[in-house]
Order: structure tokens, then sequence, then C-alpha cells
């Protein structure tokens, strides 16, 4: 289940949410299970996150950096989330 503080953060924007990340590097962020499709995530930040299961809009995710160590991971949970 999605941290209910993470879901907040990322529902202020992306300059709240990138900052906040830039803010609190140590902090992986939660958003498993979470329904996203409401939100423009172009721009944000992910790249850490745990998105498993999280439910994304296709056209919500231009320039959106899900990029990482464990990108393959990542990536494949947004495969996932998109079928």
């Amino acid at each position: 289940m999605a941290n209910a503080t993470h879901l907040k953060k990322i529902r202020d924007g992306h300059k709240v949410w990138n900052s906040w990340r830039e803010e609190n590097p140590d902090i992986t962020p939660d958003l498993t299970g979470a329904d996203l499709t409401d939100i423009d995530l172009s721009q944000y930040n992910l790249s850490f996150a745990k998105i498993e299961g999280a439910k994304f809009d296709r056209k919500n995710l231009s320039f959106t950096n899900f990029m990482d160590k464990k990108s393959a991971q990542g990536l494949a949970a947004l495969k996932r989330s998109l079928s």
C-alpha cells in the first residue's frame, strides 16, 4: 500500500515533488498500488520509487524519470501497470 505522505506530495505537483525528492534523497517513495491516473506525471522524478501495482495514464508520462540502477524492475512494473 502506498505511503499517504508520498501520495500527498505527488498530488502537489512536479515542482513540489521534485524539490522534496532533492531535499530527501534517502527516502524511497512508496507509491505501491496507488491510482495515479488522474495525475499528469510528466516531469516527475520517480527514480527509485516503489511503483509496483500503481496505475498510470499513458498520456501523462512525458519526460517522467523512471531511470535508476533498478530501472529494469521499475520499467517492468510500469509496463504491467499500463497493461
